[in-house]
């Protein structure tokens, strides 16, 4: 084990025994006084659950950490850069954002190419924030992919716009959200799993592949991805892909799985939109 510390950005590569030279670099950005732990640990995996062979395969382990009074609150920003013979990036640094109130703003340039990413805890009504060079993004998270300044693609999740010059990405329905009234198993006799809510979701297909998040009563959040919608006598029907586990009844919701818990309270969803867009570069 190695031991330093930094309050800089740093990086990490490293490389794969058996292939030749394609590896992994991890880009670390700084901020804040950190210490920084680089070793090796037994491979667990490997040893295929034996403990006899535990401490026949060794990987290696980047740690870092950080120290402070309470309540402390720290982001750690990692971009990792998989490469087959040698690392792409040439840069990645971080962007001021006006107004400045937290989250992840970053810029990755790569040969011709610069990636934008705004990561934001914000909530709707987005607050319109910008960027340097003119871009400007109102949602939770962005990624703009330029060419020479020039943006050619752009993806948008839980927001309303991403522009710059003669660019424009707008998502119609940035989220759909309400109430959980009802849910259904396979396993207790229903002809699907799925959750209904009185809250006008498009019927069909449109919603295929997302994923409804669900809030419990406690706090505590799950994902379920959605098969298909249907209307169902003035409500919507979201079809899961798989067994969500639960059941609801007056006011309660019980786990059947492990920890099999039973939490007072009501089921509130959301469902986040998503969309993209590129041009001939």
């Amino acid at each position: 084990m190695r031991q330093g510390k930094t309050a800089e950005a740093f990086r990490v590569t490293f490389r794969y025994e058996m292939a030749g030279e394609a590896g992994v670099r991890t880009h670390l950005l700084g901020g804040a006084a950190s210490e920084v732990f680089l070793g090796k640990s037994p491979r667990v995996r490997q040893a295929e659950g034996d403990d006899c062979k535990v401490y026949d395969y060794w990987m290696p382990q980047l740690v870092v950490r950080r120290q402070g009074t309470v309540p402390l609150t720290s982001t750690f920003v990692a971009v990792h850069e998989p490469f087959n013979r040698q690392p792409f990036l040439h840069d990645v640094r971080r962007l001021p954002l006006e107004p400045a109130d937290g989250g992840v703003d970053l810029e990755v340039r790569h040969g011709e190419y610069t990636d934008t990413i705004v990561n934001k805890g914000d909530e709707p009504p987005w607050t319109e924030r910008r960027l340097p060079g003119g871009l400007t993004v109102a949602g939770r998270l962005a990624v703009v992919h330029e060419k020479a300044g020039r943006v050619v693609a752009a993806w948008l999740i839980d927001g309303a716009r991403v522009a710059k010059d003669d660019f424009t990405l707008t998502l119609e329905k940035p989220r759909y959200e309400g109430m959980i009234e009802a849910a259904l198993r396979k396993a207790d006799g229903a002809t699907a799993d799925s959750f209904t809510t009185a809250v006008a979701l498009p019927a069909g297909d449109k919603l295929v592949g997302q994923w409804l998040i669900v809030t419990h009563g406690n706090g505590y959040t799950h994902g379920y991805e959605i098969s298909s919608v249907e209307q169902r006598d003035g409500q919507s029907v979201a079809l899961l892909r798989e067994d969500h586990g639960l059941r609801l009844t007056r006011g309660q919701t019980e786990a059947v799985y492990f920890p099999r818990r039973k939490i007072t309270g009501l089921n509130r969803f959301v469902i986040v939109g998503r969309t993209a867009a590129s041009r001939v570069e």
